[in-house]
């Protein structure tokens, strides 16, 4: 009972095999219990799955690794502590000396603490340009892999194309075309 599929090699039920005259009901009549399992395979993405030749389905280069998060949040905590160093570094040094001195010094660990923040933060943006450089690579890599068998392609504008055609009322066209002949 039920439809069941010979050939390894079909990707969906033929249209004799969905025939509502055939008297074999189809899949959305089948419970689970009753085919329609054997006809569709879960790990498909549909009953007529997307081919191989679409590049959507083949592997992503993997997201930036977690342990980038816990490096980035440490070089955050080492800007803050550089200000905050150059903070009490000036309130512990700064005064009892005269205004010139504490004006020498004062710009002297304002400046010290903005290059050393700067450098923490130069070297953040680095890294993380390195890491987007790596998987920009990847993806070159995987287009280059899958490039021979699986060229881009427009099939995706071609489905739509053709559902949308077939909406369209030909009779809207007529004025137009009324129009190009005047």
């Amino acid at each position: 009972m039920g439809i069941e599929i010979s050939s390894p090699c079909l990707d969906f039920p033929t249209q004799q095999q969905l025939d509502p005259k055939s008297g074999v009901p189809g899949p959305s009549n089948m419970g689970v219990t009753q085919g329609a399992s054997k006809m569709f395979h879960q790990s498909r993405t549909a009953p007529n799955p997307a081919h191989p030749s679409n590049i959507s389905l083949q592997p992503f280069p993997p997201s930036s690794p977690p342990s980038l998060d816990n490096i980035m949040n440490l070089l955050y905590y080492l800007e803050y502590g550089i200000m905050g160093g150059g903070v009490l570094l000036w309130f512990f040094v700064a005064f009892g000396h005269g205004i010139w001195v504490w004006l020498f010094r004062s710009i002297l660990i304002s400046a010290l603490s903005f290059v050393g923040a700067t450098v923490a933060s130069l070297a953040q943006r680095k890294l993380e340009r390195e890491v987007e450089r790596v998987r920009f690579d990847m993806h070159r890599q995987r287009g280059e892999k899958y490039a021979p068998p699986t060229p881009e392609s427009v099939e995706w504008l071609n489905a739509f194309t053709k559902v949308i055609w077939g909406l369209i009322n030909p009779d809207m066209f007529v004025p137009v075309a009324d129009s190009i002949e005047d």
